[in-house]
């Protein structure tokens, strides 16, 4: 006999992110071609037709995942770049220093 753990109830959005950092490890680990939802949903800890509710496909989870995450990490470097561009001589080097540290922050969390 298994016994079964409770899932626990989680707001939609907490679920959702739920998928996505567990998705993040599953597409890192097989690829996108390599990946079957059902991957995704044990990864979770969520049966398949939950993924759904939240995403049209494995493509809008992959965008969520990795895509997403991508585009954030541009659009930081292209603000820290403007802040580094227009700041005085004597910040530059602290300003440099911080969006370096940051994004390396980013890029290891994903």
């Amino acid at each position: 006999m298994t016994i079964r753990k409770k899932r626990q109830r989680l707001p939609a959005a907490e679920r959702r992110e739920q998928v996505i950092k567990a998705a993040k490890a599953v597409f890192i680990r097989k690829g996108f071609h390599g990946t079957k939802t059902r991957d995704l949903a044990e990864e979770a800890g969520v049966n398949e037709a939950t993924l759904f509710l939240y995403f049209k496909s494995k493509q809008d989870i992959f965008d969520a995942a990795i895509t997403d995450s991508l585009r954030d990490i541009v659009k930081q470097q292209m603000k820290e770049g403007r802040a580094f561009a227009t700041a005085p001589r004597e910040q530059k080097g602290r300003i440099g220093i911080q969006a370096n540290r940051e994004i390396l922050e980013s890029v290891a969390e994903m």
